[in-house]
């Protein structure tokens, strides 16, 4: 059965089951309800939360830029803390990386880290930082960095990732346009869905398109000496 615990005052969210050998990374989207509605409906409608999961919380909005707190607090520390869980789940063989709108950014950047088995984009957030305020230009410039995908592209031309999936809504100029820019990167694909909005996923909840999306179940091997 699985059991969760929480790290960094609910900002990182572990879910273990040694009987699964798959692993799902979730990065929060900005600009959403504060809990972990989202993640928790995607991974439970896609047959995921009976899963090792990791459902990471952005409080700040800035692309994962500043951390979830003080510890960690910059995108590096977060990714040495995710690195850290991941390799403590020594029977977890294939690992997903999921992020919605800003946290599409940090789940590319991690999937890549990672070496990850795929990644599972939906609608990568090309306009939020424009509407965001920091302290400090250092701050602002972190931000206005990640949001663009271009600084990402000489990495993803050379990823060593299974496949990287982007979701997208095919009327959503911003987003269309985002996931073209990045439809030569190797073993990437596009997947436009229906409507206007800034949010693939409420068109897979209301056609009811979550099943299958992941792949299925794959049990961990038995531990060696184990009864």
């Amino acid at each position: 059965m699985a059991n969760a615990k929480f790290e960094s005052g609910a900002r990182i969210l572990l879910r273990k089951n040694k009987n699964c050998a798959q692993l799902f990374v979730y990065f929060r989207g900005a600009r959403l309800h504060r809990s972990f509605d989202g993640p928790l409906w995607l991974l439970r409608e896609t047959k995921a939360l009976n899963r090792n999961s990791i459902i990471i919380n952005d409080p700040y909005d800035a692309y994962y830029q500043l951390g979830v707190g003080q510890e960690p607090a910059n995108f590096d520390e977060l990714m040495i803390r995710v690195e850290r869980l991941v390799n403590s789940l020594d029977w977890v063989r294939d690992i997903y990386i999921v992020g919605r709108s800003t946290g599409a950014f940090a789940a590319l950047e991690c999937g890549m880290r990672l070496d990850a088995t795929a990644i599972y984009c939906f609608a990568p957030d090309a306009t939020a930082a424009d509407e965001m305020e920091f302290e400090d230009i250092e701050t602002a410039n972190k931000v206005a960095s990640a949001m663009n995908s271009a600084d990402l592209k000489p990495q993803l031309m050379e990823h060593r990732c299974g496949e990287i999936k982007i979701f997208y809504s095919e009327g959503h100029a911003a987003d269309a346009a985002k996931a073209a820019s990045l439809s030569d990167v190797p073993r990437l694909s596009l997947v436009p869905m229906p409507g206007e909005r800034h949010d693939p996923l409420s068109t897979i909840r209301v056609h009811s398109l979550a099943e299958g999306l992941f792949p299925a179940f794959v049990a961990a091997e038995p531990t060696p000496g184990a009864v």
